[in-house]
């Protein structure tokens, strides 16, 4: 399996929620090593690394930091994905206008989140499954309001932005890593 986590840099969201999904957070294992996570974003900061203030959230979280080189999303990259989340509605849309057949496989991360917390504790298989169960649900389980499915871009912020951040990315990429891996429960 293929997943592809987008923002705007990739700097900033993307690159902590695919060293969260990757190595775990909060006591959960990450995902089995043959998932594929990459990220991209939509005006990727190309060459950069992890923003400072983002890096030191995820230390505060205890997620390892692997190398990250920012890069820019291309179509290429959308259409090997078996499932795309994305930081905001906005590049939910942006990724399908760039693949219009893609819309069915992408979904926010706070979206995807909300379709995992249905099946939370109960035998789903793995991401794959999940994935499906999650296009079943698509319209079915709603925000209490539509902007609830974005999360606040913390570039350029203060380092208290960047833990905020850090914090509603953990408690999305929680949810993910318990629905797809019920018995994997937290070690705390």
């Amino acid at each position: 399996m293929d997943v592809l986590v987008v923002c705007t840099g990739n700097v900033c969201r993307s690159p902590a929620t695919q060293l969260m999904m990757r190595h775990g957070v909060d006591g959960l294992p990450g995902l089995p090593p043959g998932v594929l996570i990459s990220s991209a974003g939509t005006a990727a900061l190309v060459g950069e690394g992890i923003a400072p203030a983002t890096a030191q959230a995820l230390r505060r979280l205890d997620v390892p930091l692997d190398d990250h080189w920012a890069r820019q999303l291309d179509a290429g990259m959308v259409e090997r994905a078996d499932l795309v989340l994305t930081a905001s509605r906005r590049h939910r849309s942006v990724v399908a206008h760039l693949v219009p057949q893609a819309i069915d496989k992408t979904f926010t991360l706070r979206e995807f989140a909300r379709y995992c917390g249905t099946r939370s504790g109960s035998v789903v298989g793995d991401l794959g499954e999940m994935t499906g169960f999650a296009i079943s649900q698509r319209g079915l389980v709603l925000p209490q309001r539509p902007e609830d499915d974005d999360l606040p871009d913390p570039w350029g912020r203060s380092g208290r932005t960047h833990r905020r951040v850090a914090g509603y990315l953990r408690d999305a990429v929680v949810t993910v890593l318990d629905a797809v891996s019920p018995a994997a429960r937290r070690v705390r």
